[in-house]
C-alpha cells in the first residue's frame, strides 16, 4: 500500500511539476514592470498553458503587457475566441491611447457585436484625439444611424473635429454644407486650422454647420429598422501602484504624498524639444488648478543621453554627479518658469512602467490614484481642462 501511494505521489509530482514551472516562469514576467512582444511571444512557447498566461498578462493592468497581449490578439491567424474577444473590447476603453488606436484601426464593424456601444463612447470622450479617432473609424461604415452621435461634434470647440464631421456627414448623405478645410487657411490646402487663423468665411460656415444638418436630419425620412447606438459604460479605473523618486533638491517624493488630487505625470528631457514648447500651456494649467491638481514633471535626463551624455556607464553615482544632473535639469526648468515640481529619473524606473520613453508622454491619475489616460504629445488648453474635469469624476 505504501509503495502504491508513493507511486501516486510519483505521478502526480510530475503532472504538476510543469504547471509549477509555468507558474513560476509568468509571476517573474508578471513582476517586471515592462516587457515586449519577442520576450512574451518567447514565454509562450515555454508553457503548457498559452491561453491562461496571456489572460494574466491582461489582467495585470500593466501598460506594456496589456500592450503586448494585444499586438499578439492583432497577429494574422490569431483564433476568435473568447479571450480575445474580452481583449478588443477592452483596449477599446483602455485608458493607454496607444491601445484604443490599434484596436480602433483592426476591428470590424461587421464582425464585432459590441461595436457600437463601444464607438459611441469615444465620440463623447474628453479627449477631442479620441473623438478624431472614433470619426476616422467611421468612414468604414457608412450607417446613418450615427448621425444624430455625429450632430453635437458640430458644435465642437476643436474646428478640425467640426470639419472631420461634416466631411463625414457629406460623404454619407451626398448633402453639403458648404464647409471645406481648403478654405480654412487662405493658400494651403490639407492643414488641420487653429482657431485664430480661421476666415470669416470659414468661420460663418462652422457656425452654420449644426444648424444645416439638423434641418436636413429633421426632414429625413429615417427606415423603420434604423437602431440607433448605445454608450457602453465606461470601465472600472486601475489603481497605479505607488513610487518614490527624488525632486530638485533632493528630497524624495512619492506619488501618494499628492492623494486627494488630480495627478499629472508629464514625462520629458531637456533635449525634447516638443516639451518645452508644451511647458508653457502646462504652467497655465496648473495655475488654473491649485488645488485639485498638481502637475508632476517626470525628466528623464541622464548621464547617457543629453547635457551629461558621455559620462561612463556605471551602477552608481557619486553625489556630486547627481548633484549636477539636478542643476542642469534645475536651471532648465528655471528658464521655462515651471512652478510645479520637478522629479528625476535618470534610470527610467517609473518611465518603463508607463512606457513614458517617447516624449512627451502624459499619465492622468485621479484623486483616488486610478489611472485616467495615458497618451504622448500636448494637448490644447482646453482639451486639458476637459481632461482633468474627468479625473475629477468619481466612477467605480
Amino acid at each position: 500500500m505504501l509503495v502504491g501511494a508513493g507511486l501516486l505521489l510519483l505521478v502526480a509530482a510530475a503532472i504538476m511539476r510543469p504547471r509549477l514551472v509555468d507558474t513560476f516562469k509568468t509571476g517573474s514576467l508578471l513582476a517586471l514592470d515592462s516587457i515586449d512582444g519577442d520576450l512574451l511571444e518567447e514565454h509562450l512557447t515555454q508553457v503548457s498553458h498559452p491561453a491562461s498566461t496571456l489572460e494574466a498578462f491582461w489582467e495585470s493592468g500593466k501598460i506594456s503587457h496589456r500592450r503586448a497581449v494585444l499586438e499578439r490578439m492583432l497577429q494574422p491567424g490569431s483564433p476568435t475566441n473568447a479571450l480575445r474577444t474580452r481583449v478588443l473590447r477592452e483596449a477599446l476603453t483602455d485608458p493607454d491611447l496607444h491601445l484604443r488606436e490599434r484596436a480602433l484601426g483592426f476591428l470590424s464593424p461587421l464582425a464585432f457585436p459590441d461595436f457600437k456601444p463601444l464607438l459611441g463612447g469615444q465620440l463623447t470622450d474628453p479627449d477631442p484625439e479620441v473623438r478624431r479617432l472614433a470619426i476616422q473609424t467611421l468612414r468604414r461604415v457608412g450607417d446613418l444611424a450615427w448621425v444624430p452621435s455625429l450632430l453635437p461634434l458640430l458644435a465642437d470647440p476643436d474646428p478640425s473635429l467640426v470639419l472631420a464631421a461634416d466631411s463625414l456627414l457629406r460623404r454619407w448623405t451626398g448633402q453639403d454644407s458648404g464647409l471645406r478645410l481648403t478654405n480654412s487657411l487662405p493658400g494651403q490646402q490639407g492643414l488641420v486650422p487653429v482657431d485664430h487663423q480661421l476666415t470669416s468665411e470659414t468661420r460663418q460656415r462652422l457656425a452654420g454647420a449644426p444648424a444645416f444638418w439638423q434641418t436636413w436630419w429633421s426632414g429625413t425620412t429615417q427606415p423603420s429598422n434604423l437602431v440607433f447606438p448605445k454608450v457602453m459604460p465606461p470601465p472600472a479605473r486601475r489603481p497605479v501602484a505607488d513610487f518614490e523618486l527624488a525632486d530638485l533638491q533632493g528630497q524624495p517624493r512619492k506619488l501618494s504624498d499628492f492623494r486627494g488630487r488630480v495627478v499629472l505625470l508629464n514625462f520629458w528631457a531637456t533635449w525634447c524639444t516638443p516639451c518645452a514648447v508644451e511647458m508653457p500651456a502646462l504652467a497655465a494649467l496648473q495655475r488654473n488648478h491649485p488645488d485639485d491638481l498638481v502637475i508632476l514633471g517626470i525628466s528623464l535626463d541622464s548621464f547617457q543621453e543629453g547635457p551629461l551624455a558621455g559620462s561612463p556607464e556605471k551602477p552608481a553615482r557619486t553625489a556630486d554627479e547627481t548633484a549636477a544632473l539636478r542643476r542642469v535639469v534645475g536651471s532648465f526648468a528655471a528658464r521655462q518658469r515651471i512652478q510645479y515640481p520637478i522629479l528625476l529619473d535618470p534610470s527610467n524606473t517609473v518611465a518603463r512602467r508607463f512606457e513614458g520613453n517617447e516624449l512627451p508622454t502624459q499619465v492622468l491619475i485621479d484623486p483616488a490614484g486610478r489611472l485616467v489616460r495615458r497618451f504622448v504629445g500636448g494637448r490644447s488648453p482646453d482639451a486639458w481642462e476637459a481632461l482633468v474635469r474627468h479625473a475629477l469624476t468619481n466612477p467605480p
